[in-house]
């Protein structure tokens, strides 16, 4: 169960970050600009089923959000308001007296705990992420798990310098290795991924191609050609240890603050596996930011790594048609979109 801490957000030094140092992904709220971005907001495709199953509390009242931030942080919250999540989690951004905002996310303990974890193990790297005040997430003891998260400086960009820094960034990022493969799990003794091999993994996401078949999302002919055309490609083969993975990096999730790196936000689909998902999902932003990326990271663009990068887009963009399918949603034709093109592109 998460304690109580009183007066955090008056000035209480919080370790590397905090207010004084001179960093900006630990600034108080406080001190942050007046225009600022949430963290952690949505919930990913690539979950592995593991949001389907909630812990969260769907009536929870904008009241109630003000009065767990001020049970939990000890300060005066003066208003709440309900932003947009997933059926993941339910967010809320909370106003408190002393200045700034707090995210507060409550949802599925499981999922909640691997963002706390993955923010403060990449914060740990010299990673900009969002800075996890307190949780809750013993929902043995409480019904409701959540986390409490200082709101990040700056906002999403584009910006071509900003995305090299990103690139610079991940390389750290993915030099955290984690046993396993897929969602991270999170447990008192270990942190994994849930499966033992990356062809576990793969075939996860793979093995909900029938239902989408049945359900009408995709024509039998459409599944069998993405089906194909994930197994007959490289990266089922990838037998190298797991690294940590976002797993749904774009511009919405990479911030900027006068045109240098702020934040990477929204950890909530952390995984486990190999770093060409992340450039994948990174190339679905358009040449020109792959191009910036991968310069900062230190990767040139070979025909290998194309094809690699289409493969895993055609897996992204298949996860992302499973869970909204899963959760009750109809909002197909965008990922469709992307499979027909990227399999028109392998020939």
């Amino acid at each position: 169960m998460g304690q109580r801490r009183p007066g955090l957000l008056r000035g209480a030094r919080t370790g590397p970050g905090s207010a004084g140092d001179g960093s900006t992904h630990g600034r108080q709220c406080g001190g942050a600009p007046a225009r600022r971005w949430l963290p952690c907001q949505g919930r990913g495709p690539l979950a592995d089923g593991a949001g389907l199953t909630l812990d969260n509390d769907p009536d929870l009242t904008e009241g109630s959000a003000t009065s767990i931030v001020t049970q939990e942080l000890g300060v005066r919250a003066t208003g709440a308001r309900r932003v947009a999540g997933s059926v993941g989690n339910a967010t809320f951004v909370v106003r408190v007296a002393s200045g700034g905002d707090v995210v507060l996310k409550v949802g599925s303990r499981d999922l909640l705990t691997a963002e706390s974890w993955a923010c403060g193990r990449v914060r740990d790297a010299g990673i900009p992420a969002p800075e996890v005040v307190t949780h809750r997430l013993d929902t043995d003891a409480v019904d409701t798990a959540f986390i409490i998260m200082r709101v990040l400086p700056g906002e999403p960009t584009r910006d071509l310098d900003v995305w090299r820094q990103a690139g610079r960034s991940f390389r750290a990022v993915h030099d955290i290795g984690i046993p396993g493969y897929g969602a991270l799990a999170v447990r008192p003794d270990e942190v994994r991924g849930r499966h033992g091999s990356w062809r576990d993994a793969l075939e996860s996401v793979l093995a909900r191609i029938p239902d989408l078949v049945t359900a009408g999302v995709l024509t039998r002919d459409l599944g069998g050609h993405l089906d194909q055309a994930i197994r007959s490609s490289g990266i089922m083969t990838y037998r190298e240890p797991g690294v940590l993975l976002h797993r749904d990096l774009k511009p919405q999730h990479v911030f900027a603050d006068r045109a240098r790196l702020a934040g990477i936000i929204d950890w909530g689909d952390v995984g486990v596996g190999d770093p060409m998902l992340d450039i994948a999902r990174v190339s679905m932003a358009g040449q020109e930011i792959l191009s910036a990326f991968l310069d900062g990271y230190g990767l040139s663009l070979t025909p290998e790594l194309g094809d690699n990068i289409r493969a895993y887009r055609l897996l992204w963009n298949l996860a992302a048609l499973a869970f909204e399918f899963s959760a009750g949603g109809d909002w197909f034709d965008f990922y469709r979109r992307n499979i027909q093109a990227d399999l028109g592109a392998r020939g």
